[in-house]
């Protein structure tokens, strides 16, 4: 057989893998990262929605001065849930 390229790499990672220590091949603890989203969140959908740009800009604009952690889909979501309970209650 001729001499491959990578004919003696997996005998060379099975014997790393057994002499490495027991402490090593245990999976490393997870870093503290990002908090789950919006998008992990069963009670969040995703929707797609049109927005004239200058509305859009000029909502983003304002949400960044207040700097109070909304972002649009909070503030649509807000408005929309106001627009629902005020239809639900003239129904």
């Amino acid at each position: 057989m001729p001499n491959r390229k990578f004919s003696g790499l997996r005998a060379e990672l099975e014997k790393a893998t057994h002499q490495a220590p027991i402490a090593a091949r245990d999976e490393a603890p997870r870093g503290n990262g990002r908090k789950p989203g919006k998008r992990s969140n069963p009670a969040w959908t995703q929707h797609t929605v049109l927005l004239e740009k200058a509305t859009h800009r000029a909502a983003m604009q304002i949400l960044l001065h207040q700097d109070n952690g909304m972002d649009v889909s909070e503030l649509l979501n807000g408005l929309l849930a106001d627009w629902v309970k005020e239809h639900q209650a003239n129904s």
